[in-house]
């Protein structure tokens, strides 16, 4: 997922159109003043906002946004929406040569990692192991109370 345009729409509100064609507006306000994002108290700052090199949001080198959340806030989705094959998910993987071949981790899965003889391999085993990861969370949190917190940086 990837940002193609954004433009300031009033007070810390962005108008955002991803690659797939989806297009919405995100309103931050509710981040202004908390730890990294009191760069945008100053509302200039916060109009400075640009698209990365990867489809992210940046404010100089102070301030970026993933695609990915953003994309959850404008079309009110979950996570778990996205994951279930209607709109593919990217996540971050870490590859590493080993002696055995290749070892391959999901930093933002805790626990979620495979390997593999090739790379190739390698990348079509942590594929199975994220879906497997995903499922497994969704079948532990069965009955929960899921809530979400706020924590000041």
């Amino acid at each position: 997922m990837r940002v193609t345009e954004v433009k300031v729409v009033g007070e810390y509100r962005l108008d955002l159109t991803f690659d797939d064609g989806t297009r919405g507006t995100a309103d931050l306000s509710d981040l202004v003043g908390k730890g990294v994002f009191s760069l945008w108290c100053d509302h200039d700052a916060f109009a400075g906002v640009r698209i990365g090199t990867s489809g992210e949001l940046v404010w100089g080198d102070q301030v970026d946004l993933c695609p990915d959340a953003l994309y959850l806030k404008v079309t009110g989705k979950r996570l778990e929406d996205l994951a279930t094959g209607e709109t593919p998910v990217k996540y971050k993987i870490a590859l590493l040569k080993t002696d055995e071949g290749f070892s391959v981790s999901v930093p933002g899965l805790p626990g979620c990692w495979s390997q593999g003889a090739t790379e190739e391999e390698a990348l079509t085993n942590i594929k199975d192991a994220i879906r497997e990861y995903l499922a497994a969370r969704e079948e532990l949190l069965k009955g929960a109370l899921i809530r979400e917190i706020e924590i000041a940086a």
